[in-house]
């Protein structure tokens, strides 16, 4: 009976050993054939990217929550993976929230729109003394261009 017990405990060992080779083994293929894509060291992050702007940028009215829609142009010559625009809320000088878009894949010489929600902060009624500001927070591009 303990015999039995061990052969057990044995064969379901091994088979795990196997098993996390079999892993190892499918993420060193991934990482080898796509080069690394995904690796953070394989990317330009810039956080003032040059070339990049916001454009034509407004509020959504009768929202449930404050909705800014507008454009990002890329005058550069780079093709952006991703770009984070962030949008301050202020009530005068007070920060009353921070709310960010993600823009993906935005080739050279392009416009893609965005739009920030805003939650917490109502998109209708505002006193006059609500604004906003947007910025692009940072992006990142290959690292082969």
């Amino acid at each position: 009976m303990i015999a039995y017990i061990a052969k057990k405990i044995g064969v379901g060992f091994l088979s795990g050993i196997g098993l996390g080779i079999g892993f190892l083994a499918v993420i060193f293929a991934s990482e080898t054939y796509f080069g690394g894509a995904n690796d953070p060291e394989s990317r330009t992050w810039e956080d003032d990217p040059p070339g990049l702007a916001i454009t034509n940028h407004s509020t959504r009215p009768n929202m449930g929550q404050l909705t800014i829609v507008g454009e990002i142009e890329n005058r550069s010559a780079f093709d952006w993976d991703t770009v984070w625009i962030t949008a301050k809320i202020l009530a005068d000088d007070a920060l009353v929230n921070n709310c960010e878009d993600t823009v993906r894949n935005l080739p050279a010489n392009s416009t893609k729109g965005f739009e920030i929600r805003c939650y917490d902060v109502s998109g209708s009624g505002l006193p006059d003394n609500v604004r906003y500001e947007l910025a692009i927070r940072t992006s990142v591009r290959p690292e082969s261009e």
